[in-house]
């Protein structure tokens, strides 16, 4: 059995290769999370969640964008995350059962409420899962997550239901490792 001391050892090995970078794109969630959202800012973030790499896991946004992102990403494999409550969890019930309902009827294929417990009621069986965010900024400390995670968990444990980075600015980073001109893409995004 492996100490904490020789996981994290092993860990830090991990680097940047084209095959992690294709691999956490994909483990990838794009989010417009702040208050000066418009469907502009909205139509940019679908623009990027579909890279020369492959799809991103998902979007995340608030509910008055889902139908939007909806529409925008039919058929390309990005599922359409939004939150409720968020960020400060302090809203009413009815609020609450409104936003959802709001979120559900606009075609979310992922809802994410804040709430204490997830879980699967009818089974009772939970996914754990994982979501990285803040700091990580480069392709080697992404690559430095997924084997924590291999490691940990086992091998391919990390895919899109269970393990996401939350970090929007790692996207440049992981494209750039698979060689791509992110710059360039960014000037035909506009």
């Amino acid at each position: 059995m492996s100490t904490t001391a020789q996981v994290i050892s092993r860990a830090r090995q991990a680097s940047a290769t084209p095959q992690l970078a294709r691999r956490a794109i994909r483990l990838r969630d794009l989010t417009s999370l702040d208050d000066g959202g418009t469907p502009e800012n909205i139509a940019t973030l679908c623009q990027r969640a579909i890279t020369p790499a492959g799809p991103v896991a998902a979007v995340c946004i608030y509910p008055h964008f889902v139908t939007q992102c909806y529409q925008t990403l039919a058929g390309s494999g990005v599922k359409v995350a939004t939150v409720v409550n968020f960020p400060t969890g302090d809203a009413d019930a009815d609020s609450v059962c409104n936003d959802t309902a709001e979120a559900l009827e606009a075609c979310a294929t992922m809802l994410q409420a804040i709430r204490e417990q997830a879980g699967d009621a009818g089974t009772g069986h939970r996914t754990i899962g994982l979501k990285p965010s803040g700091g990580i900024r480069d392709s080697d400390e992404a690559a430095r997550y997924v084997a924590l995670a291999d490691i940990i968990m086992g091998d391919g444990w990390a895919t899109p239901n269970t393990f996401r980075f939350g970090v929007s600015s790692l996207l440049d980073a992981l494209l750039k490792t698979l060689g791509q001109d992110v710059d360039t893409m960014a000037k035909t995004r506009y």
